[in-house]
């Protein structure tokens, strides 16, 4: 009791403070639902110990807190203080924006039909390469012995759920793939090239040619003949240049810039069919030059072959030969390797007595020099019949010789013009009148021996240019010629093929491969890789759909879907077609338990979790790998067991904050009960899913099953697609985006909403923009942890299909990846002499990483110089910020820091719509912050 009237306590709670009014504004991250708190409390039931209701505790007028009653009253108001602490948490967790249990979002978005996305499975493209050593597919098979051809090895079947474990870095986990569809894997997709080089089309004005081999003795003066269509070009060799490493000769009749033409696919070419060919025709080399004459759908060729019962390696083996041969009606090429005067060239002129004194007169041309025969100053054993000579008049360029094909080539004594000796004599193929003269215009045929009437006489032995003139035909004209001989082939090899390899989805720009791959498809997969043509040194890889795949010229020629990504230097490409679709998550099969036909809605749990699911074209854009199967047959997995009859096969799934999956099947009435059995639940599935199944490119490298023949395994690009299990931020987000676009797409913010809830893909901005002709959609997405989504990824095409089947069909849709973009920060910091520098310029990193990385940005957010000096001044035990550079890492350093760095928005360009970009800290080098 208290000792004086003033201080006894008996007016402390003169008022009831409870219940309190609850009012809360919208918006709220969290709400206020309490009642009361203990000190409230208490003052309310003091304020009733002196009620004017109460008259029987007027005289109770203590208010110690050591009193029992009172220490009663304080014990019960903190009962409610505890109690209406957990009502107001209780209460929050009864809103989607104010929950922060991931439980209760769960629950809440299950209300409304939304299910938290469990995550989806990284997928990657696995290109597996076969042992070709002989008899690693079996028996080693022989030349067939009357083709003499390699007989193809046989396919290698790689089975769906084949396992592919990565190799982890420091850090990492072991991670395992499986394959989602069989292949039927080939021996020679292993390493498949674009056509490296082409035959050389020669004729008369070629100036540039590659001769096989390097050590053709050809150098700087030597004369080339062209035969072309029964034409004859000779050209001066103007330089030689040798290829060690190509083991060949370059050989230029002209500048020595000229290049070796590009590839130009064979234009006019008919099509082919299969009812080109009679049935039960057999293999010949006439129906493979048909063949070879028109272009092929290789799927049509390919059914030929089998049509025919043709054997498949005989089929590849003669169009490879027929290929090899080269296009019909080329040039031939010829060296002349020696050069030869006339019989007697130096022969003194003839002595003629005349009374007292000698003439001294040129010879007579004598008989057996005519129209088809000549006599060379020597023997010459090389020259041969058949061969080709040029004949060259002094005075004319070399190239302008009178080339002349030899009939025979004997070697003889003779004797003529003063001069006897052995000598090789050439007999021409063709009467070749007057070859020892260079005349352009005969006026009359020879009237008389020795005499003939000539115009335009170029060897200026009393001819007169334009004027009719008499020469005199004797030895004279025959002395100065000179004779090419000894006409060699050259034999040309292929032209290389310099240009880059770009675009390939269009007829002009097809690839033609160098083979014929004729089982290769239309829809096939494939991964193109290669050093990039921009970036010497890089190599980038890339994966291709095949659009059409033809067969031209025995070759054959792809089209695919897109265009590549880069242009790539033609001689390192390489295209593996032994490629399979994996995800990731490895198959468990496993007994539930027993069903009891009595019981209702039976539960099982799935004992190895988590539950994989792979990417879709559903609206969630994820799929169970879930099969469960029941006394042997399938049943199906449903939503909602609502609207569903008592002898459906059906069950439900439900996965709980942990992770872990329930299985649940229905009560007889909505949903067929389980029927009686011991250990006839059965499951299927895969476990593992989400951003840990993102592996680097070539970390996919050891078969777990290793089916017979495959040699190795690797994911030339990094895995992607994979997304993490909802998180608490996104799920409040995107529950209430399926209740906005009710599984259709109209509106712009639809597309938006649709894609942001749609599994793997992060971030989403739907805007408008203009095609040349009527507005369109253009959808920009980000994947989860902020990873591109380029056009023809799986994730791209999954989420482009769901969105065409749920949107109006008459609306042009564009999608394209964001486009990341970083910047940099250099500065110091003033730490607090309280505080460890260590442990602040930590801190500092890690509030710049948090407020600037891909999950704190949006689309075309700009990061501003005071923003940036804001986030560092807020971290506890930093005085003072001094930056000194700041900007973005695709440019230089100012002197001047910029008050803004900019982000851009889509916007059209000159190559088409420029993606939005992301401004994010530069995770390759963090912010360089040091102490002052």
């Amino acid at each position: 009791m208290m000792d004086t009237q003033n201080d006894c306590g008996c007016c402390d709670g003169v008022s009831a403070e409870t219940p309190q009014a609850i009012t809360n504004r919208p918006g709220l991250s969290a709400v206020a639902y309490r009642t009361g708190t203990r000190q409230t409390f208490k003052e309310s039931l003091l304020a009733r110990l002196t009620s004017l209701h109460q008259p029987a505790l007027n005289a109770f007028t203590s208010r110690s807190d050591d009193d029992f009653t009172i220490a009663l009253l304080d014990a019960f108001a903190t009962m409610g203080d505890v109690l209406t602490f957990y009502q107001e948490r209780i209460a929050n967790e009864a809103w989607l924006r104010t929950a922060t249990e991931r439980l209760s979002v769960l629950q809440l978005a299950r209300l409304i039909g939304y299910e938290l996305n469990p995550g989806v499975a990284a997928s990657a493209y696995l290109a597996f390469t076969l042992d070709n050593t002989p008899g690693a597919l079996g028996q080693a098979l022989s030349l067939n012995p009357i083709t003499s051809t390699k007989q193809l090895l046989p396919p290698v079947r790689i089975d769906a759920a084949t396992r592919v474990q990565s190799i982890p870095g420091p850090g990492e986990t072991a991670q395992t793939f499986e394959t989602i569809e069989p292949l039927d894997a080939h021996v020679e997709w292993n390493s498949i090239h674009p056509l490296p080089a082409q035959p050389q089309l020669i004729n008369g004005s070629t100036s540039l040619f590659i001769v096989q081999g390097t050590n053709t003795s050809l150098k700087q003066g030597n004369i080339l003949l062209v035969r072309y269509q029964n034409s004859s070009y000779l050209k001066k060799v103007q330089q030689v240049v040798v290829n060690d490493d190509a083991k060949t000769t370059w050989v230029y009749c002209a500048d020595t810039g000229v290049q070796p033409p590009a590839f130009k696919r064979p234009a006019g070419l008919a099509i082919g069919s299969v009812t080109d060919i009679p049935e039960k025709t057999t293999l010949s080399q006439t129906v493979l030059q048909t063949i070879v004459s028109k272009q092929w759908d290789q799927a049509a060729l390919l059914a030929l072959v089998q049509t025919q019962q043709w054997p498949l390696d005989e089929f590849v083996a003669g169009m490879a030969k027929l290929q090899a041969a080269g296009p019909a009606g080329n040039g031939v090429l010829y060296v002349f390797r020696k050069t030869a005067a006339v019989f007697a060239a130096n022969a003194p002129l003839q002595v003629t007595p005349s009374g007292n004194t000698i003439q001294m007169t040129e010879w007579l041309r004598a008989a057996d020099e005519n129209n088809h025969t000549a006599y060379l100053d020597n023997v010459y054993d090389e020259v041969l019949a058949g061969s080709f000579i040029a004949v060259h008049q002094p005075g004319d360029a070399v190239e302008q010789s009178k080339v002349v094909a030899l009939k025979q080539v004997d070697t003889i004594s003779r004797y003529a013009y003063g001069v006897g000796a052995k000598t090789t004599r050439l007999q021409f193929n063709a009467i070749t009148p007057n070859w020892w003269l260079d005349i352009k215009e005969k006026m009359e045929a020879e009237k008389a021996l020795g005499k003939e009437e000539v115009v335009d006489y170029k060897y200026t032995h009393g001819a007169a240019h334009g004027k009719k003139t008499t020469v005199n035909d004797d030895f004279s004209l025959l002395r100065p010629i000179s004779f090419l001989v000894q006409s060699e082939v050259l034999p040309l090899a292929l032209s290389p093929l310099n240009d880059v390899v770009a675009n390939a989805n269009t007829p002009d720009t097809a690839l033609t491969l160098d083979a014929l791959y004729l089982e290769l498809k239309k829809g096939q997969v494939v991964i193109l890789a290669g050093e990039r043509s921009d970036l010497k040194g890089v190599v980038a890889s890339e994966v291709m759909t095949i659009q059409d795949a033809l067969t031209e010229n025995g070759l054959t020629v792809l089209t695919f879907t897109a265009a590549l990504v880069y242009s790539y230097t033609r001689s390192t490409v390489t295209i593996n077609a032994n490629v399979a679709a994996a995800t990731h998550g490895e198959t468990v099969q496993e007994t539930l338990g027993s069903g009891n036909a009595a019981a209702r809605f039976q539960r099982f749990v799935l004992q190895q979790p988590p539950l994989t699911y792979t990417g879709s074209s559903s609206a969630t854009g994820a799929a169970s790998t879930l099969t469960i199967r029941v006394n042997d047959l399938l049943w199906e997995e449903v939503p909602a067991f609502y609207g569903h009859g008592p002898t459906e096969h059906i069950y439900i799934t439900r996965r709980d904050d942990a992770g872990a999956t329930t299985v649940i099947f229905g009560d007889g009435i909505t949903g067929a009960c389980l029927p009686t059995g011991q250990n006839n639940i059965k499951a299927t599935y895969r476990k593992g899913i989400g951003l840990g199944g993102l592996v680097k490119a070539n970390q996919l490298s050891q078969l777990l099953t290793r089916p017979l023949g495959v040699k190795t395994v690797t994911n030339p690009l990094a895995a992607a697609g994979a997304a993490d299990p909802e998180q608490l931020e996104d799920a409040r987000q995107n529950a209430t985006l399926t209740i906005r676009t009710l599984n259709r797409v109209v509106s712009l913010q639809d597309y938006q909403d649709f894609a942001r809830a749609f599994a793997g893909i992060a971030k989403a901005l739907a805007t408008w923009t203009w095609n040349g002709q009527r507005r369109c959609v253009l959808l920009t997405i980000a994947g989860a942890a902020g990873k591109e989504v380029p056009a023809g990824s799986q994730l791209y095409d999954r989420l482009r299909l769901a969105i065409l089947a749920q949107s109006e069909p008459h609306v042009t849709l564009f999608m394209q990846s964001f486009k990341p973009v970083y910047f940099r920060i250099t500065g110091t910091v003033q730490v607090n002499a309280a505080y460890l520098p260590d442990k602040v310029l930590t801190a500092v990193q890690q509030a710049l990483t948090d407020n600037f990385s891909f999950d704190a940005r949006n689309f075309g957010d700009p990061v501003a110089y005071s923003e940036v000096v804001s986030v560092i001044q807020h971290v506890e035990g930093v005085d003072a910020v001094d930056i000194d550079a700041f900007y973005r890492s695709d440019s230089t350093p100012d002197a001047n820091p910029p008050a803004i760095l900019f982000a851009r928005m889509p916007q059209p360009g000159d190559d088409g719509i420029l993606p939005a970009e992301i401004l994010i800290l530069d995770p390759a080098q963090p912010a360089d912050i040091k102490q002052m």
